[in-house]
């Protein structure tokens, strides 16, 4: 028995040190394209995003290799959404980070979305010349149906009777909504009115909200006071004695998520087992990433056009802003 052991245990040894243990660091380099693009019908122009995934070399760290941008990016790819080829193009800056910025590929193209079809893309990439697809239906235009019906109810906004109105119908095929008051106000540099900035805040009545059935019939209503509006406003501001800022204009805004958006985000919130498993979600056919159509409808409040009254005096404007740091009115 013990004789046994030992050929046993002298096999063993022998075998171990004829195993190779080189630890391959890197696997063989495979093409995936890494997708990001929502079509939206309120918009005639539309952008996707196609990157790819990429694989840093033994003499670069990965941090070192996510700033190479040429690792980013394919050399020829063609992007087509049902017959229309988008154009590569680099005018959108991308914010600083991880990875390298000092270009920005984007595709765009001129396209008129109809709510009623499916739309198909397709990236054939011109190094391989493999094809990747998706396909997506399209999130319809919300109807934005009742704001205030008086911009009185902006004057003296402090008071709690004074009711923001906001009604709004979900379009077809959306899963969710955010839905937000958009201020909108110039910031130039004191003194240097023609250099102004347009800026906005978004107050936001509803964030990831789900269409209920009920509501997608009917339409959800809000009606915040003038008081949690402004002051989420000036709470939002900051004081900079070096700019000044006007009022430009008020917007209702309700936009309209996807299935697929809806699933991302389900996705993506915490588990309740211990072990946070997670399945990365894609729609892209042998890559990673997203398409799909989101809706931004918009309705811009016109009542703060021409409200002055016998003399001239905008007091709408004025009781908006006057509590506002850096205004003028």
């Amino acid at each position: 028995m013990n004789v046994f052991k030992t050929c046993i245990l002298l096999l063993s040894i022998c075998w171990l040190g004829a195993c190779k243990n080189d630890i391959e660091i890197n696997a063989p380099w495979k093409e995936i394209p890494v997708v990001y693009g929502f079509l939206d019908v309120n918009k005639d122009t539309q952008y996707i995003r196609v990157q790819k995934a990429y694989q840093n070399s033994t003499d670069l760290t990965t941090a070192e290799g996510a700033q190479v941008s040429d690792s980013l990016y394919f050399k020829n790819a063609v992007v087509e959404v049902e017959g229309v080829t988008f154009t590569k193009i680099t005018s959108i800056p991308k914010n600083s980070g991880f990875f390298a910025s000092d270009v920005n590929f984007i595709y765009q193209a001129k396209m008129a979305i109809n709510p009623n079809v499916t739309y198909h893309l397709k990236i054939t990439s011109g190094e391989t010349g493999l094809s990747y697809t998706s396909a997506t239906n399209i999130v319809a235009k919300a109807d934005i149906m009742t704001i205030s019906p008086n911009y009185k109810l902006y004057i003296r906004p402090y008071q709690d009777y004074n009711r923001i109105q906001f009604q709004f119908k979900p379009g077809a095929r959306a899963s969710l909504y955010d839905v937000a008051i958009r201020f909108w106000y110039k910031e130039y540099p004191v003194g240097n009115p023609s250099g102004f900035e347009l800026k906005y805040i978004d107050y936001f009545l509803d964030k990831n909200w789900v269409v209920d059935a009920l509501t997608l019939a009917s339409g959800k209503s809000y009606v915040p006071t003038s008081r949690q509006w402004i002051n989420y406003i000036k709470g939002a501001l900051t004081l900079n004695s070096a700019v000044t800022r006007e009022f430009h204009q008020i917007d209702y805004v309700a936009t309209g998520g996807s299935k697929e958006m809806k699933d991302i985000i389900d996705l993506s919130k915490p588990s309740a087992v211990i072990v946070q498993r997670k399945t990365d979600y894609s729609n892209i056919t042998n890559g990673l990433g997203i398409f799909s159509s989101r809706s931004e409808t918009v309705k811009t409040n016109l009542l703060f056009q021409n409200d002055t009254d016998d003399n001239g005096f905008d007091s709408s404007k004025y009781y908006l802003v006057k509590d506002l740091p850096n205004f003028i009115f």
